[in-house]
């Protein structure tokens, strides 16, 4: 695994580290919205909401299209699917374990 991987994946777990963001991905449901309308739908202070979608924009959770003097967002299905990748990799290495030793199977 090279360095950048293992940094977009802290990223990406410090990012997904906050309740409020982790519902804020959820909200998103495939849609592409603007601040205006998770603000709406998730009943919270605008600020509070930029605060926490700037957090999932810079560790690449989301993307932005501009228009106008408006920004929507929307998931990177790219940057979830690396983060799923991620965790089928654990997953298999720690299948491979056995015993509190850590010990691979043979």
């Amino acid at each position: 695994m090279d360095d950048s991987y293992c940094q977009r994946i802290a990223a990406v777990g410090r990012a997904l580290s906050d309740p409020c963001r982790v519902a804020i991905l959820m909200n998103f449901k495939g849609r592409t919205l603007s601040i205006s309308t998770m603000t709406e739908e998730m009943d919270t202070y605008q600020s509070n909401l930029s605060y926490h979608v700037s957090i999932l924009y810079k560790a690449g959770l989301l993307q932005r299209v501009d228009m106008g003097r408006w920004h929507y967002y929307a998931v990177d299905q790219e940057a979830i699917s690396e983060l799923g990748d991620f965790s089928s990799t654990c997953c298999k290495k720690a299948k491979r374990r056995k015993g509190p030793d850590n010990h691979d199977d043979p």
